[in-house]
């Protein structure tokens, strides 16, 4: 039978609500009139009223409801067969004298939402076993435990550790999370700023500018460097790194025949004790015959042709100076840019080597191929160094070409070829070889002595990667010459460019690691470096379109592949 009452007072409207044994009223349990010993609260009470089950001695079990929020003064009171009572979690407060004298309660649990247990709240509890109390900040009063302080005083003992041991379990994560969170964005920051400096460098290679170690050089410092650099290759070798006494034979005005003594300090120099050698930098405005100095270094700067009383004669010159000898050493063996200031270049420029059509010597030829109307991609080994560089199109026209960009870490540069335009470029396979992949090369191999023709080659991957596992390689097994370089690795189905002939392993390398030499063992860079310079470059390119049976068209892949001259 349920009954239902409402009464109205003022502007409130109040509910209350029978049913079975429980009067409840707002949410409030105001009477319990059951007599069972299990005690099943409904669902929906908030507060336990005062006293509601006060004395009420049969009662051994109670289940209280989620919804609850706090327990009234008295509400278990003299409850003396109650084995346990489960605080639910929601409940922040405990009445006065809520659960004293029962002295059968064993075992309580207090949640962590409870933050106050009123006076005399457990007195007389004295057979309680076990406290379960989650949270560490409950004040309990001294008058609410009397009977069992021990008990409660080690579960607050207990809590307090465990929410220590919280709190540091959860420092550790968050600085564990931090960690995490820090490294990732570290990671993206040195992403980030890797992308940036590769973009910075690409925007320099593509203005002409080179870079060394840390050390970016313009065109024209670049190709000092270089001359710089090749002269101190000649000079090291022959350089005499101890102190020498140097004595002067004859001096003239334009230098002085020089003899090295024997002395006390040579530091294992002996060798060159009494040979005569000359020297620019002693001149007869500073020295005079017979006069001696010491030299920290002798550096070598080549050869010079004196005149003697039995003819000529072809001496060593030093130079005590390094920019001094290196300077020397660029003048005779031509390491300069012709119509340089510092150095005569009339004189010069009637040493420099001609060929039978009165042109500059060619140093170095490789391969190329077209992969726009006038941009041309080969090694940057083959172009690195060059004075001038041109493309023979069509085996016989001869084009200038300007570098576009270069990339010496991946062995790939553009050429811009001036005043030619070519319309039927090779195409660009951008998917990724796999081992076995049967692919072809057109070159220009020892072109001055075989013939400037192209060769064709039918090869095959022998290994995805190549030296020492470099990912940017693919092993072929083409016999690689001279000239090679440069020249397009196409597959076999398609025709498109998937790598460009780049390098051969070294027999002499190789005989002095293994004591054997290997054979077809070479390697071509990826075509995606390749892509990597002409998008930096803003250089539109073809791709290949899906392969069919036939056989590629290898006049067309002919046509497009040239021979890049490099001259001194």
């Amino acid at each position: 039978m349920k009954k239902i009452v409402i009464a109205l007072t003022g502007a409130c409207i109040a509910f209350s609500a029978v049913a079975g044994d429980f009067v409840i009223e707002n949410g409030v349990l105001k009477l319990w009139r059951g007599g069972g010993r299990t005690v099943v609260i409904p669902d929906g009470v908030t507060v336990i009223g005062d006293s509601v089950f006060y004395g009420c001695r049969g009662i051994t079990n109670v289940t209280i409801p989620l919804s609850v929020e706090s327990v009234g003064d008295s509400a278990f009171e003299r409850c003396r067969s109650l084995n346990s009572i489960v605080i639910p979690e929601g409940v922040w407060r405990i009445g006065k004298s809520a659960f004293r004298d029962c002295s059968s309660l064993k075992s309580v649990f207090l949640p962590s939402s409870l933050k106050y247990i009123d006076s005399n709240a457990f007195n007389g509890c004295v057979n309680i076993q076990s406290v379960t109390m989650l949270g560490a900040y409950l004040y309990v009063p001294k008058d609410a435990v009397w009977g069992c302080e021990k008990v409660f005083a080690k579960a607050m003992k207990q809590a307090k550790s465990q929410e220590r041991e919280r709190r540091w379990r959860d420092a550790i994560k968050q600085r564990e999370n931090e960690n995490e969170l820090k490294q990732k964005a570290d990671a993206l920051n040195r992403e980030a700023e890797s992308q940036k400096q590769w973009k910075f460098e690409q925007e320099k290679i593509a203005e002409g500018w080179h870079k060394d170690g840390d050390r970016w050089f313009t065109p024209d410092e670049w190709t000092e460097e270089c001359h710089k650099t090749n002269a101190w290759r000649k000079i090291k070798p022959k350089t005499i790194f101890s102190w020498m006494k140097v004595r002067v034979l004859r001096t003239t005005p334009q230098g002085s025949i020089c003899v090295f003594e024997n002395a006390e300090y040579l530091d294992g120099s002996e060798e060159f004790c009494g040979k005569i050698f000359y020297s620019s930098e002693l001149k007869s405005s500073t020295v005079a015959d017979d006069d001696a100095e010491w030299w920290k270094a002798c550096y070598w700067c080549g050869t010079r042709t004196i005149e003697t009383k039995d003819g000529t004669r072809t001496i060593n010159e030093y130079a005590k100076d390094l920019d001094a000898a290196i300077k020397i050493v660029r003048k005779k063996f031509l390491l300069f840019n012709k119509g340089d200031p510092r150095f005569k270049s009339d004189e010069c420029d009637k040493l420099r080597p001609k060929d039978k059509a009165g042109e500059e010597r060619c140093s170095s030829t490789g391969s190329g191929f077209f992969v726009s109307e006038n941009i041309v991609v080969t090694c940057a080994h083959v172009v690195k160094g060059g004075r001038r560089i041109a493309c023979v199109v069509g085996c016989k026209t001869e084009k200038t070409c300007d570098i576009l960009a270069c990339d010496d870490r991946h062995d790939v540069a553009l050429l811009r070829v001036k005043g030619y335009s070519y319309s039927d470029y090779l195409a660009i396979e951008q998917k990724p070889c796999k081992i076995s992949d049967k692919v072809f090369t057109i070159g220009y191999p020892l072109s001055s002595m075989i013939g400037s023709e192209p060769k064709y080659s039918e090869v095959v991957i022998g290994a995805v990667n190549g030296i020492g596992g470099d990912i940017t390689c693919y092993q072929i097994s083409v016999p690689v010459q001279p000239g090679n370089s440069g020249g397009p690795l196409l597959d076999a189905k398609t025709g498109g460019v998937v790598g460009v002939v780049s390098a051969r392993l070294s027999d002499a390398a190789a005989v002095a690691a293994t004591g054997t030499v290997p054979q077809g063992m070479n390697y071509a860079v990826k075509v995606c470096y390749v892509l990597d310079l002409l998008n930096a470059n803003s250089v539109k390119f073809v791709d290949t379109t899906a392969p069919d049976e036939s056989d590629p068209d290898v006049e067309f892949a002919k046509d497009g592949t040239v021979l890049v001259r490099v001259y001194e």
